[in-house]
């Protein structure tokens, strides 16, 4: 059983470690170390974990508390430090800052390695359904950088069940995590990686929901193994989640829901729902309503050619009226800048409906890849543009009133039994579908992001229960 200690417990583990190094074995030395727990007071300003270790638990206590620093954790990626809401108290734990002033952070992890941010636990009395044990807000008109920033030499960091409410902030963007303190000439080995985002709700900021990653021309660590997931953003200014730099590994965006995202009347570019700048990865199973210009991007700008062409997959996504607020707004976008690295591109079965311009749009100078078995449906611009180095085949184009959709005013674009897209797909479907049912449902997979069900005709799920906390 885990137990209250504080932080002179690291005296001990400091002295077993070198104990146990010179082959000693010390009178006080218990037969199991078991991880430490203790509970941070909401007087904490600034948080030194150097004292922690892995496995280490922090509990925030229940209610409201200032802005937050913790600095120089060493957990390690299989057995983290974890930082989580209260279990046993009466409600979550908010964070705040009541002053007015602008810039800073709410939240600040500075070098953190091995450490998991958790706000998933339920609280005493808390609701059915998903909540967020961990909220943070900036109060009396002041607006933070970023609600929660990720700095320094961190990685195998792990943010989960997070509320950010932006609210009245005119500046400042929801998660951010970069490393900009080093340049990646002077440590080439270091990586940021090893990164989940996990089930947050982020909602009313002035720029991104999630900014992850440096631009490519600032020089600092790239990313790798990047994951984020799940998510719910609504009501950004600018990029609903922005993944720059992630060159190796396994990058995945997949079961996030994005609503009205890029709304700023800035038209600079920077109103995408989903964008990943630089780098590759695999971006799938997402709901993105509303984007004030693409829906979905993948854009290499100023990477170079010797990193090799950089593959992209891009499948089971529902786009829905993008173009909201700018023009240009593809559903799908994929491009570059000339003299750039370039882009392979594997876009299917995807459902993109009422593109505010192209349903599906890759770029002339895209190296290679295919765009098929999606479904496009009232593209205000070309359906599917693609040059003769992208195979486009088997895509289903038309109108909404042709695709056969369970109810497209509510936006439910699951297929009637009568749909068109039935067991029209090709083979090389994803494995299973936007709703994780199996592919194929008959003898062929079915066109788009959805495969029917035979029997059914349910309406969209409502979205994931959201709790507001006062």
């Amino acid at each position: 059983m885990p137990y209250f200690i504080d932080r002179d417990w690291s005296i001990v583990r400091h002295t077993l470690v070198i104990c146990a190094s010179l082959g000693l074995a010390p009178i006080f030395a218990p037969q199991t170390v078991v991880a430490a727990e203790q509970m941070m007071s909401a007087q904490t300003a600034s948080f030194d974990c150097s004292k922690l270790g892995p496995g280490d638990i922090v509990t925030l206590a229940s209610g409201t508390r200032g802005p937050l620093r913790i600095k120089d954790c060493a957990g390690t990626a299989s057995n983290p430090i974890v930082f989580q809401n209260n279990p046993t108290g009466t409600g979550p734990t908010v964070i705040q800052r009541t002053t007015a002033e602008d810039g800073g952070f709410i939240v600040e992890c500075s070098n953190c390695v091995g450490v998991v941010i958790d706000g998933s636990k339920k609280w005493s009395g808390a609701p059915a359904g998903r909540t967020y044990g961990i909220k943070l807000r900036s109060t009396n008109g002041g607006s933070p950088s970023a609600f929660m920033m990720v700095s320094g030499p961190s990685r195998f960091v792990t943010i989960r069940n997070i509320e950010v409410d932006g609210t009245g902030t005119s500046t400042g963007s929801g998660i951010h995590l970069k490393d900009t303190t080093r340049l990646a000439a002077a440590f080439p080995n270091a990586w940021v990686e090893g990164i989940t985002l996990d089930s947050n709700f982020i909602h009313d900021v002035a720029t991104e929901g999630l900014y992850v990653g440096p631009n490519w021309w600032t020089a600092n660590p790239p990313l790798r193994n990047i994951v984020i997931k799940d998510n719910i953003i609504e009501d950004t200014g600018w990029n609903g989640i922005e993944l720059k730099s992630a060159i190796s590994g396994t990058n995945r965006i997949h079961g996030n829901e994005l609503r009205r995202v890029g709304t700023s009347s800035d038209k600079s570019g920077q109103l995408a729902g989903i964008s990943l700048i630089e780098g590759n990865g695999s971006i799938y199973d997402n709901y993105v309503e509303r984007a004030g210009k693409a829906g979905i991007q993948h854009w290499l700008q100023f990477m170079p050619t010797s990193y090799g062409n950089q593959v992209v997959e891009i499948y089971n996504n529902v786009v829905v009226a993008s173009g909201a607020t700018a023009d240009p707004g593809d559903g799908i976008s994929v491009g570059m800048t000339p003299g750039a690295t370039r882009a392979i591109s594997r876009v299917y079965n995807n459902t993109v409906v009422k593109a505010g311009s192209d349903g599906i749009s890759i770029a002339s100078d895209v190296a290679g890849g295919f765009v098929r078995d999606n479904i496009v449906a009232d593209a205000v611009g070309t359906d599917v543009k693609a040059p003769s180095s992208v195979s486009t085949t088997n895509n289903r184009i038309g109108t909404v009133a042709q695709m056969g959709f369970v109810g497209a005013g509510a936006n439910n674009f699951r297929l009637l039994s009568t749909s068109p897209a039935r067991n029209a797909g090709s083979s090389g479907a994803p494995a299973t579908d936007f709703d994780g049912v199996s592919r194929p449902q008959g003898g062929t997979p079915d066109q788009g992001a959805f495969e029917y069900v035979t029997g059914t005709q349910d309406p969209k799920p409502n979205p994931p229960e959201l709790v507001e906390i006062q």
